[in-house]
């Protein structure tokens, strides 16, 4: 049974751990203290723990070059390597919001006579989990795949969370000959996590076969706009370096591209 991550107190530092997309060999590990509290003496004994739970080799989180350097002394090699952005809530927002949000409707409304002039985007439930997953699966590299853990442990990161979703009939209205199950599929959605002053865009996914319809600039839009009234300055999202569609999309949204990257690492535990 997958599990949901839980804390490691080792010293002065500090870890999430658990498996990874509820897989029984390979576990996760989340530093959660600073970069000069992960010794080798603490990421030994973490090694460790995770050895006597049965798991046969780990990843971390996404980190910064400090951590990198951390767990790359604890013999630990690079696995995956993401770009990391900045949106800055306090210049220019309104003007960004609109202007965004006019061509994601006007791309929209070139898709008549059945599209919807408002899109609408719904909150996300535990109901809707399932299908989110289902989504998830279809937009993301098998490694990177949410479970039901992995998405519980998102959404719970951060003090407050806000996870919104967008149905197929939320911006088609179908012919009378092409209403099916297919209305209510879920084709979008994002995450994101506020703490302090700080906002996170953890999670969007578009269904690949509606993309470019102006569904992910709504979506970011949004959570931009809860983040800012949650009172965040500024609002970080990570992507991988092989997606060019995200990275275009933030950038075109205003993220500007920091210099830098995060990696996630990789160490066998046998």
């Amino acid at each position: 049974m997958a599990m949901a991550l839980t804390q490691l107190t080792i010293g002065d530092a500090r870890f999430r751990a658990g498996r990874w997309q509820g897989r029984a060999d390979l576990a996760t590990l989340v530093p959660l203290s600073a970069a000069q509290t992960l010794d080798q003496e603490s990421l030994s004994v973490a090694r460790k723990i995770l050895r006597n739970q049965g798991f046969r080799a780990v990843v971390t989180a996404a980190v910064a070059p400090a951590e990198r350097t951390a767990f790359l002394r604890d013999d630990y090699s690079e696995r995956e390597h993401l770009h990391l952005l900045r949106y800055d809530l306090q210049s220019g927002f309104a003007a960004a919001r609109t202007g965004a949000r006019l061509s994601a409707q006007s791309r929209l409304q070139r898709l008549r006579p059945w599209r919807r002039q408002r899109p609408r985007i719904r909150r996300g439930t535990r109901g809707d989990w399932d299908d989110i997953l289902t989504l998830d699966g279809q937009s993301f590299d098998e490694f990177w795949h949410f479970d039901r853990d992995g998405l519980e442990d998102s959404i719970a990161a951060t003090p407050s969370s806000r996870l919104r979703i967008m149905r197929r009939s939320d911006f088609i209205e179908p012919p009378e000959s092409d209403h099916n199950n297919q209305v209510n599929e879920i084709v979008g959605y994002a995450l994101a996590g506020h703490a302090g002053r700080t906002g996170y865009l953890q999670r969007l996914a578009v269904h690949p076969a509606v993309r470019q319809q102006g569904i992910g600039t709504l979506l970011v839009n949004d959570a931009l706009a809860w983040a800012r009234r949650r009172g965040a300055k500024i609002v970080w999202v990570n992507t991988q370096n092989t997606n060019d569609n995200a990275l275009q999309l933030y950038k075109k949204l205003g993220f500007s591209l920091q210099d830098h990257p995060l990696t996630v690492m990789y160490r066998t535990l046998t």
